[in-house]
């Protein structure tokens, strides 16, 4: 956490190929969550909740009681995903002035004017998590 602490977050640049270097992490990180999750979370909440109280008792292994299982577990995979990529988004741009007047979209900061911006390293951070999952579906 110190590492994390160290950077400074508001430091901004053009953008580089060199941006790219916490994709490869980003790749590895995405499916040993997903894979945690499945296993000791998303499999337990998918019983409870399709198959209700005594869901330890019944044979999930039917093709159609699997088919539901594995198709819970995607969609609270994807919901797990995008809740925390519109929180991390909406944390990293809250207080940018272009959050709330879209004029800054294309002027500023200072004399900068579109195309010839600079970019917060936060925001590359949220550009690379999204990069990381569309990745992982790609190659998958």
């Amino acid at each position: 956490m110190e590492f994390l602490s160290s950077i400074n977050w508001e430091e901004e640049s053009y953008p580089a190929y060199g941006d790219f270097a916490a994709l490869p992490f980003l790749v590895l990180f995405f499916p040993t969550v997903r894979f945690l999750l499945d296993r000791f979370l998303f499999e337990k909440v998918a019983r409870r909740l399709i198959f209700g109280s005594g869901h330890e008792k019944i044979n999930c292994e039917t093709y159609d009681r699997r088919r539901k299982v594995n198709k819970f577990k995607e969609a609270a995979w994807k919901w797990i995903y995008f809740l925390s990529g519109e929180l991390l988004a909406l944390s990293v741009t809250y207080n940018e002035p272009w959050f709330t007047n879209t004029k800054y979209f294309w002027v500023g900061p200072g004399d900068q004017v579109w195309p010839d911006q600079k970019i917060k390293l936060k925001l590359k951070a949220v550009y690379m998590y999204g990069a990381g999952f569309y990745t992982i579906l790609y190659l998958h």
